[in-house]
């Protein structure tokens, strides 16, 4: 075994206050500033209306829209426009809640990220959202995690989101090593799970922040609750950690 690639959101990083509230919050207060005052719950509502629309992208194209497209179906919701300098704000603010306070690495991955890039070429698969890769890159240098890996392939910058097989391919090149010799590590068993099988990785389900129950979906080759397991887990299947 060769190489490990890494899901980013809910399997190294993790929201500890709900990302949904935390959003709807901020919105309130730009919209108010633009003459709106909508009660809390229509936002969160707005909110997960332009989730839905975003969603369907991403499950039939295998790609991901943009913090833009996610606020236009946010506004079209709340029945609200913004000028054009709070519309940018409000963009720059979406995208740049990675470096938000409450995102921070899950427990354990810090330590066991290092140690595997010591003996192993690491790789990152994220599906970007709302947060570009450019800040994904600027937060894990921020925690000294950017150099652990040899290749981030972001689906804002490939063009294609898990589980598509180009992301997972492209990484693999990359990395210099066959799908036989890599597993994937991510908590979604549509994207990761799926992805992975489907260009012959194996894949390791992580459960510590997100327990993905959906049986339509294949299941990983094994299932880590915590960043112990995983080790546990890796050093089972030859890898040095």
């Amino acid at each position: 075994m060769r190489a490990i690639t890494f899901d980013f959101w809910n399997t190294l990083y993790r929201y500890e206050k709900s990302d949904r509230e935390q959003r709807a919050a901020m919105l309130r207060e730009v919209l108010r500033r633009a003459g709106y005052d909508r009660p809390p719950e229509r936002l969160l509502a707005a909110n997960d209306a332009a989730w839905q629309a975003w969603a369907i992208i991403w499950a039939q194209e295998h790609r991901t829209e943009d913090a833009r497209f996610w606020l236009e179906h946010f506004l079209h919701a709340a029945e609200a426009t913004l000028p054009p300098a709070l519309f940018e704000e409000a963009v720059e603010r979406l995208e740049a809640v990675v470096m938000a306070p409450y995102v921070r690495p899950v427990e354990g991955a810090v330590a066991l990220v290092k140690g595997l890039a010591r003996h192993h070429a690491l790789g990152l698969i994220s599906d970007t959202a709302l947060t570009p890769g450019s800040l994904i890159r600027a937060r894990l240098e921020r925690d000294g995690l950017l150099t652990c890996f040899r290749q981030l392939s972001f689906s804002d910058e490939v063009g294609r989101s898990k589980p598509h097989p180009r992301i997972f391919r492209v990484t693999l090149e990359a990395l210099g090593a066959t799908a036989a010799e890599a597993v994937h590590v991510g908590d979604i068993r549509r994207t990761d799970i799926a992805g992975a099988h489907g260009v012959g990785m194996r894949a390791i389900r992580f459960a510590g922040v997100f327990d993905d129950r959906d049986a339509r979906w294949p299941e990983g080759d094994a299932v880590a609750s915590s960043y112990a397991e995983l080790a546990d887990i890796l050093r089972g299947w030859g890898f040095r950690v």
